[in-house]
């Protein structure tokens, strides 16, 4: 059934169903309607009453239903923030205790302001505190050692005094001077081997080399067997720096034999057009440039050839010199120069009276010395800055202090918003309780007698219990009883529990959206009803028809029902028309009926025809 003006208009404003939504208090009335399902009514009773408050307040105040909202989203906020603070300093989200924080963050910036001995000197030093005289490496390593200092000086940051700037930085002090020593201790000791690298008598080149082959030899040979290095031979370093001379001069005739080689593979290959003009630079030659070419790389492949005769003719006599008397064969794959020159790189860094075969020969310290020659090669870098202790300290001292101050507020807020929420809450409940009862309760009850026909039968009153549980503000639908009040959803039957339903539905329209909707859609709410409730049900629509009606407001209304008879009873109560939809899925134009209950120029009585002066 439609009630109220044209058919057509009212089908458009039906159409307004797919957006269906609360206007609000003020402005003209829009598009917007209320909407009641088919079951709506009957779930009033099983609201949660926490959500049951929840409406009843936003009917009184929007404002209260924007602070409620605004509060929710800061505690929410601040929870947020909280839990990102303990996520960025390692902390269980579930923490709550300011000393945890301070404890957390004073580590943090402690352990992000204390360096951190370099890889390349870390090694080094390990490597040379497993050899002999490494004291004073080991003793850095010590000194190093992450924190030494640390757990001393936590307990000195985290005292109930030490909360102003000052007293912070004094009590960093200590730890940021021992820094600063350690920094200077360590670029001494590097500068210290980096001298004794350059008092070699040689560069310590390709060393690590013959030092792996010679442990991998002594490592099969008895101790007994490993002769003293022969006494160096003038002869001998003779030939060993012809021999190096050679080795150049092949080194970098090599290049230019490569190169000829290429050109002429070029010339033979793509040159063919051009046999007098050099590909290189484009000059005419006399000659034909192929045969240029190939007399330079003959030439060239004439000297490497004989350079490498010559070496090999230097390293035949250097192996009969180190081999010594005929008929004796070597001791050691090792040169006995190499062998010599290791010794004295051992005597230089690790002192006097340190063998190399003794390092090589003992797994314990043959990898270190093996990494020892390495560092003599290439020694570590000196590019650690040396941190001012002072400007440490201070700079320690305000990252704590700030830590801390963001702590304090992400501490505070939620604490502060749940403080605020609990105010809010203890007030609203204060509203609710002082005018639920005349205003929302009245209303209420004052529509549900009207949808009853018989309200005495009912077991006992039914009215709004409002109370605070557990920081929410919570509405109970109760009877009255002598022993104690009782919940209705466990006493009334259905058709109570609708007409209940029904009345809250139509309350909240008169409170909230009384000349705001443009229309409202009720889908069969008679299915619990007896005849006579209905007809109640029916006296209420036309008397909300005729509010509208006599406000002058355009107002559709839309009632579903599924039986005929009663569809014709609503129709003839409020004087409007009815249409019969068919039982399709789809409807046609073919399939809709409209019935016209009252002829023309006749119609149900109405109150506006009985009592013109009202309606006026």
């Amino acid at each position: 059934m439609i009630g109220s003006f044209d058919y057509e208009r009212r089908w458009r404003a039906v159409q307004g169903l797919e957006a269906p939504g609360a206007a609000g208090n003020d402005g003209p009335p829009s598009r917007m309607g209320t909407l009641s399902a088919q079951d709506g009514p009957a779930g009033f009773l099983d609201t949660p009453g926490d959500e049951l408050g929840a409406r009843m307040a936003r009917s009184f105040s929007g404002l209260a239903t924007r602070l409620g909202a605004h509060v929710e989203a800061g505690r929410a906020a601040a929870g947020e923030a909280r839990t990102a603070l303990a996520r960025k300093h390692g902390i269980s989200g579930a923490t709550r205790l300011a000393a945890t924080f301070q404890e957390k963050i004073a580590r943090g910036a402690l352990s992000a302001a204390l360096l951190r001995l370099p890889p390349v000197p870390a090694d080094f030093l390990a490597c040379r505190a497993a050899l002999p005289g490494g004291g004073a490496a080991a003793a850095l390593l010590e000194a190093w050692a992450a924190g030494k200092r640390l757990g001393s000086t936590m307990l000195l940051v985290l005292e109930p005094g030490n909360r102003g700037r000052t007293e912070l930085e004094v009590a960093l002090q200590f730890l940021f001077q021992e820094q600063e020593g350690r920094c200077r201790a360590l670029l001494d000791y590097l500068a210290g081997f980096r001298a004794q690298v350059g008092g070699l008598p040689a560069p310590p080149l390709g060393l690590a080399g013959p030092a792996a082959a010679w442990a991998g030899w002594l490592a099969g040979h008895p101790e007994p067997a490993a002769a003293p290095a022969p006494a160096a031979s003038p002869e001998l370093g003779r030939l060993l720096a012809e021999r190096a001379a050679v080795a150049e001069e092949g080194r970098r005739a090599r290049p230019v034999r490569d190169h000829l080689e290429a050109a002429l593979g070029f010339i033979r290959g793509h040159w063919r057009e051009h046999p007098q003009d050099c590909p290189t630079c484009g000059s005419r030659l006399p000659e034909a440039v192929e045969g240029t070419v190939a007399g330079l790389l003959a030439a060239a492949e004439g000297r490497l050839a004989a350079q490498r005769e010559a070496y090999a003719t230097l390293t035949g006599r250097i192996r009969q010199l180190e081999q010594g008397p005929a008929g004796t064969a070597p001791s050691c794959p090792v040169a006995p120069e190499t062998r010599r020159q290791l010794q004295a790189v051992a005597a230089a860094l690790l002192g006097p009276e340190v063998s190399a075969e003794a390092l090589l020969r003992d797994p314990a310290t043959q990898g270190a010395f093996g990494k020892l020659l390495g560092y003599a090669e290439t020694p570590p870098g000196l590019d650690l800055a040396v941190p001012d202790a002072a400007a440490g300290a201070a700079a320690c001292a305000g990252a704590i202090l700030e830590g801390w101050r963001e702590a304090d507020a992400a501490l505070a807020e939620p604490e502060a918003w749940e403080r605020v929420g609990k105010e809010l809450t203890r007030r609203l409940a204060e509203v609710v309780g002082q005018h639920l009862p005349a205003t929302l309760e009245a209303l209420w009850r004052e529509i549900a007698g009207c949808l009853s026909p018989a309200p005495w039968l009912l077991p006992a009153p039914a009215w709004f219990r409002p109370r605070t549980l557990r920081g929410a503000n919570r509405v109970e639908v109760v009877l009255e009883a002598p022993d104690g009040d009782r919940l209705a959803r466990h006493l009334l039957n259905d058709a109570q529990r609708g007409t209940l339903g029904l009345a809250w539905t139509f309350c909240q329209h008169l409170v909230r959206a009384r000349f705001r909707h443009a229309w409202m859609l009720l889908d069969d709410p008679a299915q619990a009803m007896d005849q006579p409730a209905f007809r109640a049900l029916c006296r209420f629509l036309a008397t909300l028809l005729s509010l509208y009606d006599h406000a002058g407001q355009a107002f559709t209304l839309v009632l579903l029902l599924n039986q005929e008879d009663r569809a014709m009873d609503a129709a003839r109560e409020t004087g409007q028309g009815l249409i019969l939809l068919g039982w399709t899925g789809r409807q046609e134009d073919a399939a809709v009926q409209r019935v016209a209950i009252f002829g023309e120029g006749v119609r149900s009585p109405q109150p506006g025809d009985l009592f013109p002066r009202a309606a006026g």
